[in-house]
């Protein structure tokens, strides 16, 4: 027999003692005891008992002890975590009271008056005088507050007035309206393609005039004039000059003349394969943001094996300075403008900070081998193959 869950050992004790009528026990109490052991939920009275050798008598009292002292553990636990429980606090009557004067300040999304309302709101079951819709006045209409937001202000190139030799552009909004709360786009009416032309116009932002520059085909809005400028190291300020120099007489770089919308800084490299010279590299990222790309495929090398695939002899042809043998139009140069510490230059030919240029430059030497047979090219490289000698030569001839 098991000790049930919800009985003491005395009980369990009681219930033992009736079974014993109908048997012929030599020892009741030995049995009982004997059952006691086996079947209390007690470890603590079980140890004891086969430690001890007890009695039953002595059994049930040690079983008693047991209890008490389980009991007055219990409720030192229960009187210790009363102690450790955090009093009561009394409310923060500021705090509330700051908190009634936040909901007073509240206005009501449907008449724009305080919320909340004393009694029914003066909006209610009232027609919008601009969406023909209930229970809001026009004022607080959504719909309206959206299309404002929307609004576009063009720019007129009629409008342009100049005191310091620049084109500039103003808006037709009047000043009152150009101060209201929202957010505006702005259009341009007058084709522009030159540089003398570049929509600017003035907005003002929280009490402050900025002038600006309106894009016309980028991806954002609107377009800084220039970005921070980099100062050039002292000690390669003289290798600078004689890179830009050399640069000049290769008709790659010319003197920036006027006023421009972009001007890119410059970093100075060393060249890997002598440290003497030095690289000069234009920082164009945020210029390229206003550059649209031509996204023309660049092959793959596994596209390149298929190619290959039988061919035995190679060589493989390498453009110097590839980049600066396609020539930029002039409307365009500006946007390559950089600054340096002997003023703003420009790159009359394709560099390497476009984002565009790997693109373009892939596909302008692909179209000028379309049509030769076993020849490809990756970038500036350009592999020729054939099956044997004699093919490889006629295809290199082909190419020279």
């Amino acid at each position: 027999m098991k000790q049930l869950q919800e009985e003491t050992v005395d009980q369990f004790a009681t219930r033992l003692r009736q079974k014993p009528k109908h048997c012929d026990f030599a020892d009741n109490d030995g049995e009982i005891k004997s059952q006691i052991i086996q079947g209390c939920t007690s470890n603590d009275l079980r140890r004891k008992a086969l430690r001890d050798n007890l009695d039953l008598t002595k059994l049930l009292s040690t079983a008693m002890e047991i209890a008490n002292k389980q009991a007055d553990k219990m409720r030192k636990s229960e009187e210790t975590n009363a102690v450790r429980q955090k009093p009561f606090s009394k409310p923060n009557i500021k705090q509330s009271n700051s908190q009634s004067k936040e909901r007073k300040k509240q206005k009501c999304r449907n008449c724009g008056g305080r919320y909340p309302h004393r009694s029914s709101c003066p909006a209610f079951v009232q027609i919008c005088d601009y969406c023909n819709k209930e229970n809001h006045f026009a004022s607080q209409c959504l719909k309206r507050k959206t299309r404002e937001r929307r609004k576009v202000q063009n720019v007129d190139e009629n409008s342009a007035s100049s005191s310091d030799g620049e084109n500039s552009f103003t808006s037709s909004k009047s000043e009152d309206e150009t101060t209201t709360k929202g957010a505006y786009s702005f259009g341009v009416k007058a084709k522009v393609h030159q540089i003398g032309k570049l929509p600017k116009t003035e907005i003002r932002l929280n009490d402050h005039k900025i002038k600006i520059i309106v894009d016309t085909g980028s991806s954002i809005n609107i377009v800084e004039e220039t970005t921070s400028y980099r100062r050039i190291p002292f000690h390669v300020r003289n290798q600078v000059e004689e890179e830009l120099k050399r640069l000049e007489q290769q008709d790659v770089i010319e003197k920036a003349v006027g006023p421009t919308p972009w001007v890119s800084p410059i970093v100075v490299a060393p060249r890997a394969k002598n440290p003497n010279q030095i690289r000069i590299c234009v920082d164009m990222r945020k210029a390229n943001k206003a550059i649209e790309r031509e996204r023309h495929l660049t092959p793959t090398i596994d596209d390149l094996i298929m190619d290959l695939n039988g061919a035995k002899v190679f060589s493989k042809l390498d453009l110097r300075n590839g980049f600066h043998q396609l020539e930029l139009e002039p409307e365009s140069r500006y946007v390559t403008t950089f600054s340096t510490h002997v003023g703003l230059w420009r790159y009359k030919r394709l560099n390497l900070g476009i984002s565009a240029a790997p693109e373009i430059f892939q596909n302008e030497i692909h179209q000028a081998l379309h049509g030769l047979k076993g020849v490809r090219n990756l970038s500036d490289d350009i592999i020729v193959f054939g099956s044997d000698q004699k093919t490889h030569d006629a295809n290199l001839r082909a190419v020279l």
